[in-house]
């Protein structure tokens, strides 16, 4: 009797929680809005310098924001994470981000985003056993910003949401006693 005590009560700190980050826009003026996401890294150490980790099977690419409104998102990434506290989210884009205005396309510039990445803090405990989604929703109208020499730059108004889907119960199951 001790032992199934025992063993019902134990929880288990190194379960791991499930992550998927999806990425989703609101409407914009532009024909097209390219983001180049080459990395989806989280931090669950809190340190800035360190604790970064890259997520596994990122659906890296081209995405165009604007196909991505009206409640359609898409999925970059579907991970386990460490239980525990998730302090920031960060995108790491590369090179080929673009907008295209009146059929003609132009560079898009990401200031630090091809080198530190675009960082958003979360602050949210994770708990393991547990299905987390956290939509990543950009505001294209005030994200983009015209510079005014006919050039662009991204400047990312980015709203996270997270949600827990799912849980689990554990324990043990006896035969009954008549």
């Amino acid at each position: 009797s001790a032992f199934i005590f025992s063993s019902c009560s134990k929880t288990s700190s190194n379960e791991k929680a499930m992550l998927q980050v999806r990425l989703a826009d609101d409407p914009g003026a532009y024909d097209s809005v390219n983001i180049d996401i080459r990395d989806v890294q989280i931090n669950v150490t809190g340190n800035d310098d360190q604790g970064w980790q890259s997520l596994p099977g990122i659906k890296a690419g081209v995405y165009n924001l604007l196909d991505l409104v009206n409640g359609k998102d898409t999925l970059l990434a579907d991970a386990e994470i460490p239980s525990g506290k998730l302090h920031q989210i960060r995108l790491v884009l590369g090179t080929n981000n673009t907008i295209v205005l009146n059929g003609v396309s132009t560079p898009l510039a990401t200031p630090s985003a091809e080198q530190s990445g675009l960082k958003l803090n979360v602050q949210q405990d994770v708990k393991g056993g547990i299905l987390y989604t956290m939509l990543l929703d950009f505001d294209c109208a005030r994200s983009i910003v015209a510079t005014g020499s006919g050039t662009y730059k991204l400047k990312p108004v980015i709203r996270t949401v997270l949600n827990a889907f799912g849980g689990s119960i554990k324990g043990a199951v006896a035969p009954g006693t008549i």
